[in-house]
């Protein structure tokens, strides 16, 4: 299910996502707004900020390790994410995780095939109707 980030800032809800159980897995396809990296006692973790739409809402889908190099700001990428819950201090929330920076994929490629064959498509239809006149 390939999901837009202002549908995931739209499902959020508190410290949970209507419509999602934790272990959902999503598509993500989306404008990098801002990419935050920590190195905390060797566990690496990336806050990757994606585009919702909504400047005032900020949305965040976190990776297990070092994504700097993959996800740019001003990029859009293909990743899959999984929806996480956790608790600390008694209090639970959720969150999406990306499992490896590896799995985050630049569009272009993706969105060059889609409407390369697209107009392709458009091409073949509008060569047939031409012909049938």
């Amino acid at each position: 299910m390939s999901v837009s980030g202002s549908r995931l800032d739209g499902a959020r809800l508190g410290n949970g996502y209507a419509g999602w159980s934790p272990g959902a897995q999503i598509l993500i396809h989306e404008k990098v707004l801002n990419v935050t990296y920590t190195d905390f006692l060797g566990n690496q973790r990336t806050a990757i900020q994606i585009d919702t739409g909504n400047p005032t809402n900020q949305m965040a889908v976190f990776v297990d390790g070092d994504a700097r190099g993959v996800a740019v700001p001003g990029t859009v990428i293909y990743t899959t994410a999984v929806l996480k819950q956790a608790s600390f201090i008694g209090q639970s929330f959720q969150y999406w995780e990306i499992p490896t920076p590896q799995d985050i994929q630049p569009s272009w490629p993706v969105d060059f095939a889609f409407y390369g064959l697209l107009v392709a498509g458009v091409g073949f239809l509008a060569t047939a109707a031409l012909r049938r006149k």
